[in-house]
Protein backbone atom coordinates (compact mmCIF):
# COMPACT_ATOMS: atom_id res chain seq x y z
CA UNK A 1 0.00 0.00 0.00
CA UNK A 2 2.81 2.38 0.91
CA UNK A 3 4.65 1.58 -2.31
CA UNK A 4 1.54 2.34 -4.34
CA UNK A 5 1.16 5.72 -2.64
CA UNK A 6 4.77 6.58 -3.42
CA UNK A 7 4.26 5.45 -7.02
CA UNK A 8 1.23 7.74 -7.23
CA UNK A 9 3.29 10.71 -5.97
CA UNK A 10 5.99 9.87 -8.50
CA UNK A 11 3.38 9.81 -11.28
CA UNK A 12 2.00 13.22 -10.25
CA UNK A 13 5.44 14.85 -10.33
CA UNK A 14 6.22 13.17 -13.65
CA UNK A 15 3.00 14.53 -15.17
CA UNK A 16 3.75 18.06 -13.96
CA UNK A 17 7.28 17.93 -15.38
CA UNK A 18 5.96 16.57 -18.68
CA UNK A 19 3.48 19.44 -18.86
CA UNK A 20 6.21 22.02 -18.28
CA UNK A 21 8.47 20.26 -20.76
CA UNK A 22 5.74 20.35 -23.41
CA UNK A 23 5.04 24.04 -22.77
CA UNK A 24 8.75 24.89 -23.00
CA UNK A 25 8.80 23.70 -26.62
CA UNK A 26 6.35 26.43 -27.69
CA UNK A 27 7.71 28.84 -30.29
CA UNK A 28 6.87 32.06 -28.43
CA UNK A 29 6.16 32.38 -24.72
CA UNK A 30 5.76 35.39 -22.48
CA UNK A 31 8.08 36.16 -19.59
CA UNK A 32 5.52 35.69 -16.79
CA UNK A 33 4.56 32.08 -17.72
CA UNK A 34 8.24 31.21 -17.94
CA UNK A 35 8.88 32.64 -14.49
CA UNK A 36 5.92 30.65 -13.12
CA UNK A 37 7.30 27.47 -14.68
CA UNK A 38 10.69 28.15 -13.15
CA UNK A 39 9.14 28.53 -9.69
CA UNK A 40 7.18 25.29 -10.17
CA UNK A 41 10.30 23.45 -11.33
CA UNK A 42 12.23 24.51 -8.24
CA UNK A 43 9.33 23.34 -6.08
CA UNK A 44 9.11 19.92 -7.78
CA UNK A 45 12.87 19.56 -7.58
CA UNK A 46 12.79 20.20 -3.83
CA UNK A 47 9.92 17.70 -3.44
CA UNK A 48 11.83 15.07 -5.41
CA UNK A 49 14.92 15.54 -3.23
CA UNK A 50 12.82 15.36 -0.05
CA UNK A 51 10.92 12.25 -1.15
CA UNK A 52 14.16 10.61 -2.25
CA UNK A 53 15.62 11.16 1.22
CA UNK A 54 12.47 9.74 2.89
CA UNK A 55 12.56 6.67 0.65
CA UNK A 56 16.20 6.09 1.50
CA UNK A 57 15.30 5.94 5.20
CA UNK A 58 12.35 3.64 4.45
CA UNK A 59 14.59 1.34 2.45
CA UNK A 60 17.11 1.19 5.30
CA UNK A 61 14.31 0.31 7.74
CA UNK A 62 12.98 -2.32 5.34
CA UNK A 63 16.39 -3.92 5.03
CA UNK A 64 16.85 -4.09 8.80
CA UNK A 65 13.36 -4.92 10.07
CA UNK A 66 12.03 -7.12 7.29
CA UNK A 67 15.08 -9.33 7.12
CA UNK A 68 15.02 -9.81 10.89
CA UNK A 69 11.26 -10.25 11.19
CA UNK A 70 10.78 -12.71 8.33
CA UNK A 71 14.00 -14.66 8.53
CA UNK A 72 12.18 -17.88 9.46
CA UNK A 73 9.65 -17.69 6.65
CA UNK A 74 10.54 -18.24 3.02
CA UNK A 75 7.40 -16.47 1.89
CA UNK A 76 8.19 -13.54 4.21
CA UNK A 77 11.72 -13.31 2.89
CA UNK A 78 10.38 -13.16 -0.67
CA UNK A 79 7.98 -10.39 0.31
CA UNK A 80 10.79 -8.49 2.05
CA UNK A 81 12.98 -8.82 -1.01
CA UNK A 82 10.11 -7.62 -3.23
CA UNK A 83 9.57 -4.58 -1.00
CA UNK A 84 13.26 -3.72 -1.16
CA UNK A 85 13.18 -3.97 -4.96
CA UNK A 86 10.13 -1.69 -5.03
CA UNK A 87 11.81 0.92 -2.84
CA UNK A 88 15.00 0.77 -4.90
CA UNK A 89 12.95 1.27 -8.07
CA UNK A 90 11.16 4.25 -6.51
CA UNK A 91 14.49 5.73 -5.43
CA UNK A 92 15.73 5.50 -9.00
CA UNK A 93 12.51 7.06 -10.32
CA UNK A 94 12.75 10.04 -7.96
CA UNK A 95 16.42 10.46 -8.82
CA UNK A 96 15.45 10.58 -12.52
CA UNK A 97 12.74 13.15 -11.74
CA UNK A 98 15.22 15.30 -9.86
CA UNK A 99 17.66 15.21 -12.78
CA UNK A 100 14.85 15.96 -15.22
CA UNK A 101 13.72 18.94 -13.14
CA UNK A 102 17.28 20.28 -13.06
CA UNK A 103 17.56 19.98 -16.85
CA UNK A 104 14.24 21.76 -17.31
CA UNK A 105 15.37 24.50 -14.93
CA UNK A 106 18.38 25.06 -17.19
CA UNK A 107 16.17 25.20 -20.30
CA UNK A 108 13.57 27.55 -18.80
CA UNK A 109 16.28 29.80 -17.33
CA UNK A 110 17.84 30.08 -20.78
CA UNK A 111 14.45 31.00 -22.27
CA UNK A 112 13.98 33.66 -19.58
CA UNK A 113 17.43 35.07 -20.38
CA UNK A 114 16.48 35.27 -24.07
CA UNK A 115 13.22 37.05 -23.23
CA UNK A 116 15.01 39.53 -20.96
CA UNK A 117 17.59 40.12 -23.69
CA UNK A 118 14.84 40.83 -26.23
CA UNK A 119 13.19 43.29 -23.83
CA UNK A 120 16.55 44.99 -23.27
CA UNK A 121 17.00 45.38 -27.03
CA UNK A 122 13.52 46.90 -27.37
CA UNK A 123 14.19 49.34 -24.52
CA UNK A 124 17.55 50.26 -26.07
CA UNK A 125 15.84 51.06 -29.39
CA UNK A 126 13.29 53.23 -27.60
CA UNK A 127 15.98 55.09 -25.70
CA UNK A 128 17.92 55.64 -28.91
CA UNK A 129 14.85 57.17 -30.55
CA UNK A 130 14.36 59.50 -27.59
CA UNK A 131 18.03 60.44 -27.65
CA UNK A 132 17.93 61.28 -31.36
CA UNK A 133 14.79 63.36 -30.83
CA UNK A 134 16.48 65.23 -27.97
CA UNK A 135 19.60 65.79 -30.07
CA UNK A 136 17.44 67.19 -32.86
CA UNK A 137 15.38 69.64 -30.79
CA UNK A 138 18.06 70.75 -28.31
CA UNK A 139 20.05 72.94 -30.77
CA UNK A 140 16.83 74.43 -32.15
CA UNK A 141 15.72 75.41 -28.64
CA UNK A 142 19.13 76.89 -27.88
CA UNK A 143 19.30 78.97 -31.06
CA UNK A 144 15.68 80.10 -30.63
CA UNK A 145 16.42 81.26 -27.09
CA UNK A 146 19.55 83.13 -28.09
CA UNK A 147 18.09 84.86 -31.13
CA UNK A 148 14.87 85.84 -29.35
CA UNK A 149 16.82 88.22 -27.11
CA UNK A 150 16.99 90.72 -29.98
CA UNK A 151 14.20 91.92 -32.27
CA UNK A 152 16.17 91.93 -35.52
CA UNK A 153 16.06 88.15 -36.01
CA UNK A 154 12.28 87.71 -36.18
CA UNK A 155 10.65 86.12 -39.21
CA UNK A 156 9.33 89.48 -40.45
CA UNK A 157 12.68 91.27 -40.02
CA UNK A 158 15.61 91.60 -42.37
CA UNK A 159 17.75 88.95 -40.60
CA UNK A 160 15.20 86.15 -40.50
CA UNK A 161 17.60 83.86 -42.42
CA UNK A 162 20.17 83.89 -39.59
CA UNK A 163 18.10 81.44 -37.54
CA UNK A 164 18.07 78.82 -40.32
CA UNK A 165 21.68 79.48 -41.27
CA UNK A 166 22.81 78.74 -37.71
CA UNK A 167 20.24 76.18 -36.54
CA UNK A 168 20.39 73.74 -39.48
CA UNK A 169 24.20 73.19 -39.53
CA UNK A 170 24.33 73.07 -35.74
CA UNK A 171 21.50 70.53 -35.57
CA UNK A 172 23.13 68.33 -38.21
CA UNK A 173 26.47 68.50 -36.39
CA UNK A 174 24.96 67.65 -32.99
CA UNK A 175 22.93 64.72 -34.36
CA UNK A 176 25.98 63.39 -36.22
CA UNK A 177 28.28 63.60 -33.19
CA UNK A 178 25.65 62.29 -30.77
CA UNK A 179 24.70 59.25 -32.90
CA UNK A 180 28.27 58.06 -33.44
CA UNK A 181 29.21 54.87 -31.51
CA UNK A 182 31.36 55.57 -28.48
CA UNK A 183 32.42 52.02 -27.61
CA UNK A 184 35.90 50.62 -28.13
CA UNK A 185 36.85 49.74 -31.66
CA UNK A 186 36.92 46.02 -32.42
CA UNK A 187 40.44 44.69 -32.42
CA UNK A 188 41.61 42.99 -35.53
CA UNK A 189 42.59 39.39 -35.06
CA UNK A 190 46.31 38.80 -35.05
CA UNK A 191 47.74 36.90 -37.98
CA UNK A 192 48.20 33.27 -37.19
CA UNK A 193 51.76 32.33 -36.40
CA UNK A 194 53.17 29.04 -37.56
CA UNK A 195 56.07 27.08 -36.24
CA UNK A 196 58.92 27.18 -38.68
CA UNK A 197 59.53 23.46 -38.16
CA UNK A 198 55.99 22.49 -39.25
CA UNK A 199 55.33 21.34 -42.77
CA UNK A 200 53.16 23.25 -45.25
CA UNK A 201 50.57 20.45 -45.01
CA UNK A 202 50.18 20.90 -41.21
CA UNK A 203 49.94 24.66 -41.61
CA UNK A 204 47.19 24.31 -44.23
CA UNK A 205 45.21 22.04 -41.88
CA UNK A 206 45.57 24.48 -38.99
CA UNK A 207 47.50 21.93 -36.93
CA UNK A 208 50.60 24.01 -36.48
CA UNK A 209 51.97 24.52 -32.99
Amino acid sequence: MMVMEWANVNHIIECELTKIDFESTAATRQLQPLQKDLIDLHRWRRHSMKYHSILQRNLAICREKCAAGWKDSIHGQKRAEARKIDFESLLLDFQILQTRAENLITVVSAQISVQIGDLAVVEAVRMRRLTIAALFFLPLSLITGLLSMGGSFALDSSRWWVFFAVAIPLTVAVVFVGSRPTGPKPQLSKPKQFNELDSTWLQALGMSY
